[in-house]
C-alpha cells in the first residue's frame, strides 16, 4: 500500500481503492484472528485515498462506519454476456455432454473460496451425484485443491474462462462469506 500511495505524494493525482470484499469482515465471519488490526489497517488506507469502491450498497455502509475522507461509491460487479457461449470444452476434459456438468471458478486458494470448495466437494456434490450419478464437477481457478473424488476435475488457471464455463450446465457458487 505504501507503494501504491508513493506516487501521488505532491501531486495532484486521485488515486481509488477497490474493495472486492470489506476483508476485515470476512476475517470476522470465518473466525480468523487479526480482525481489529485489519479493520484498522484497511480502513486507514481507504482514508488515504479519493475513493473507494464497493461492489455492494452494504459493503458501503460497512466502510462508512470507519470511512470519512474519502467518496464511497458502488461499482456492483458485472459479466460481458456476449462473451459466454456454448463450449467444447467437453471433449479437453473428458467429459461426458450427456451428463450434467456443474462449475466453481475463482481463486481457489482464498480463506473464502477454500470453504466454498470443501462444501461443494464434500457435502453438496456427493447430494448431487446421488440424484445424478453421471454429474461432473469442474473446479476452475488457480491453487486447486487436491482431490481425488469420482467426477471431480480440476482446471488450474485456464486461458478461456467464458469457454470452460459455457460448458456447464450450472455454475455453483456455495459461498457462505465474502
Amino acid at each position: 500500500v505504501p507503494v501504491a500511495l508513493m506516487p501521488s505524494r505532491g501531486k495532484d493525482i486521485p488515486i481509488a481503492l477497490t474493495e472486492h470484499n470489506i476483508e476485515y469482515k470476512v476475517t470476522h465471519r470465518l473466525d480468523i484472528r487479526g480482525t481489529g488490526a485489519l479493520r484498522t489497517f484497511e480502513t486507514r488506507v481507504a482514508n488515504r485515498v479519493d475513493i473507494v469502491f464497493t461492489v455492494s450498497e452494504t459493503d458501503k455502509q460497512t466502510l462508512s462506519e470507519h470511512v470519512s475522507s474519502s467518496e464511497l461509491v458502488v461499482a456492483p460487479n458485472g459479466v460481458d454476456v456476449d462473451r459466454f457461449h456454448p463450449s467444447q470444452k467437453h471433449s479437453e476434459l473428458q467429459l461426458d455432454p450427456g451428463s450434467p456438468v456443474f462449475v466453481y471458478h475463482g481463486s481457489l486458494g482464498n480463506a473464502q473460496n477454500s470453504e466454498a470448495v470443501e462444501i461443494l466437494v464434500n457435502h453438496i456434490f456427493p447430494s448431487l451425484r446421488e440424484e445424478f450419478p453421471m454429474a461432473q464437477l469442474v473446479l476452475i481457478g488457480n491453487n486447486p485443491p487436491d482431490v481425488n473424488q469420482k467426477g471431480v476435475q480440476t482446471t488450474g488457471l485456464v486461458d478461456d474462462l467464458p469457454a470452460y464455463i459455457a460448458m456447464a450446465d450450472i455454475a455453483v457458487i456455495p459461498l457462505t462469506s465474502g
